[in-house]
């Protein structure tokens, strides 16, 4: 009797799920749990956007920076128009006093962050020379436009800075220029340093005397790790954002601020990490 209810009980399931439901249970139990990942993804992104906007509103940034900071527009040379780009740049305030031959230095931020973390450097060495940094599109205040998505790879990035420092340096002196990258940065200044580079043919280069590394990458992505980012660009928003949420599972102690700072790192330092990666 209790086998007769419970067929006669799936078959009147099946009546009332709808064609294309799948029959297999564990089938749609994973479709379930896919639909509801993505809803936690959509409140999950709805909540980071909404406390991002707040702490961006509330963080007061440090005066050297505010003091010397403005917005321009650029355009590269593959095309691309940026329309807003937050620019860093402080003349030395004995210009007029010095050699003409003083270097502009140039810092190029790593992948989502953002000039603010050059501000302990800059404190120093713009009493030294000339200084310049942006916020790369989507960084900082940097507007997240174009929607191209051809407009973010690392070598129009570069494309970028080179418009930039065109901008800002003394041509007419022929000022020259040292870069200083991290992370990502250092990759940005190879393409722009380097002599065999590919877009030697369309920038002009030849100001460049120098970079100095922060953190490089010692080596080109393994296959592995080539197939894992292109896996990862193929990961729906909702989903790659639950997978940064677990990431950043232990606040300032989390794996995602660990692997940038380090394991010893003191508390202010992952502080600082925890606020650039939100």
């Amino acid at each position: 009797m209790d086998r007769l209810r419970t067929l006669q009980l799936r078959d009147r399931l099946r009546e009332l799920l709808p064609p294309a439901w799948p029959r297999n249970w564990r089938t749609a139990s994973l479709f379930t749990a896919i639909l509801g990942l993505a809803f936690l993804g959509i409140l999950r992104t709805r909540k980071v956007l909404s406390l991002t906007g707040r702490r961006e509103r509330e963080f007061v940034e440090p005066g050297l920076l505010a003091k010397h900071s403005s917005f321009a527009s650029f355009t590269t040379t593959s095309g691309h128009v940026y329309p807003k780009i937050r620019v860093f740049y402080s003349a030395h305030y004995q210009a007029k006093k010095l050699p003409k031959d003083i270097p502009l230095l140039v810092f190029i931020h790593g992948l989502g962050g953002t000039a603010a973390q050059f501000v302990p450097l800059l404190t120093s060495l713009v009493n030294v020379a000339p200084c310049l940094a942006i916020d790369l599109p989507g960084c900082g205040q940097s507007d997240f436009k174009p929607d191209n998505p051809a407009a973010y790879t690392t070598s129009v990035f570069a494309e970028l800075v080179s418009a930039a420092i065109e901008h800002y340096r003394d041509a007419e002196n022929n000022q020259q220029v040292v870069l200083i990258g991290h992370s990502m940065g250092c990759s940005i200044s190879a393409l722009l340093a380097s002599s065999a580079s590919p877009l030697q043919k369309t920038l002009k280069l030849d100001c460049i005397i120098g970079m100095v590394a922060l953190s490089p990458r010692s080596g080109p992505f393994t296959p592995r790790e080539a197939r894992s980012v292109k896996q990862l660009s193929y990961l729906p928003v909702p989903v790659f954002d639950l997978i940064r949420m677990w990431d950043r599972r232990g606040g300032v102690n989390s794996a995602s601020i660990s692997r940038l700072v380090g394991e010893f790192a003191d508390f202010e330092t992952r502080q600082l990490q925890q606020r650039f990666n939100e």
